[in-house]
């Protein structure tokens, strides 16, 4: 399955708004530096991931369903500070609710990605790579600076 394929099914699954819901997620994701590669599984889908070691961002599949991730690499814990950070932003998104939240590590939107506002994801998505960007490159670049 590539790109095409992903949007074609998300298309027959959940209309011409599910397909344009995601090729708008996925165009956000990479003008902000992420990349997105085609998911495995009977769904589809894509996930979003940024950097080097592809930090964790987003996953979409043709569901609609939507997956956002506060911890971005498996074997680096977050802060209880980092969790509730990113869960107060993630409640002050409007246009969605997560299902069973808080999150602790990733959570799913309980609305399907074409009922979402595109803007409420975009923002998380600026949100996360800013994140990763702290969190993870910038002491980094310090370090060797």
């Amino acid at each position: 399955m590539d790109t095409l394929d992903v949007l074609e099914k998300a298309e027959r699954k959940g209309g011409p708004e599910r397909r344009q819901a995601m090729t708008d997620v996925i165009m956000a994701a990479r003008d902000l530096g992420c990349d997105f590669n085609v998911g495995g599984g009977k769904a589809g889908g894509f996930n979003v991931r940024y950097g080097s070691l592809r930090y964790a961002v987003m996953d979409l599949n043709t569901r609609g369903e939507v997956f956002l991730h506060i911890k971005h690499h498996p074997s680096k814990d977050i802060t209880d500070e980092q969790r509730d950070e990113a869960n107060k932003f993630v409640e002050s998104l409007e246009g969605f609710t997560i299902k069973n939240g808080p999150i602790n590590n990733y959570g799913q939107i309980e609305e399907p990605i074409e009922e979402v506002p595109v803007d409420a994801l975009r923002k998380f998505l600026e949100r996360t790579v800013e994140v990763i960007r702290e969190v993870y490159y910038r002491p980094h670049i310090e370090l060797a600076g």
